[in-house]
């Protein structure tokens, strides 16, 4: 790095000329030679970034409460609710793990929530204790390829007052599919309070 002098004009106009890039640092001019940006995509970066494009995508895909629990979640803090959700669940990506998918809007809990196999090819049942009051069940999954979770997720309501077990099909026979589950207060898309979520690992049926 080496200070320059530049005709007042010249530098009203031009910061860069070829490699060269023209700045200022505390009233005077330094030059420098542009870096060239290093993107060797080796299989632990790839890993990593497509951690994060994959939490992305969730955070996208599911929207709603989750993103409202996640930033009062945040509250406080120096952080956003999606910087939050993506720090708690990087390494939990990466690693094939279940998500810590919601945090809590409300004071209600999801109990005894169990994901077995169904009867039926690409079958899988839900149980969980019975809910009263008005909520419902909300169920995701999501399937695991190469030992991480992939693609978007699927939403099942359970309906109004639900008892397990519940039965989710279509699934991909005898695939591994990550299984979650939250109380809300009404059916998801208009939902404004939320459980935190349980979740488990399952092959389909």
């Amino acid at each position: 790095m080496a200070d320059v002098k530049l005709n007042p004009v010249f530098e009203g106009f031009r910061r860069k000329i070829g490699d060269l890039v023209f700045f200022n640092r505390n009233g005077e001019l330094f030059v420098r030679r542009k870096g060239t940006q290093r993107n060797p995509k080796t299989s632990e970066q790839m890993e990593v970034r497509n951690a994060f494009t994959q939490l992305v995508n969730n955070w996208k895909g599911i929207g709603g409460i989750l993103q409202r629990g996640w930033g009062n979640a945040a509250k406080g803090s120096d952080k956003t609710g999606y910087n939050l959700f993506i720090g708690a669940n990087a390494k939990r990506q990466r690693s094939g793990e279940v998500l810590e998918l919601f945090k809590p809007v409300g004071d209600d809990t999801l109990f005894e929530f169990v994901a077995a196999p169904g009867t039926e090819p690409g079958s899988i049942s839900v149980s969980f204790a019975p809910v009263n009051g008005g909520h419902h069940v909300t169920l995701f999954t999501q399937k695991k390829t190469n030992g991480a979770a992939s693609g978007m997720f699927s939403r099942h309501d359970s309906g109004e007052n639900p008892a397990g077990p519940v039965v989710l099909s279509g699934l991909e026979p005898a695939a591994e599919y990550f299984v979650y589950g939250v109380i809300t207060d009404a059916a998801y898309p208009a939902a404004t309070r939320v459980t935190r979520s349980h979740g488990t690992l399952c092959v389909s049926a």
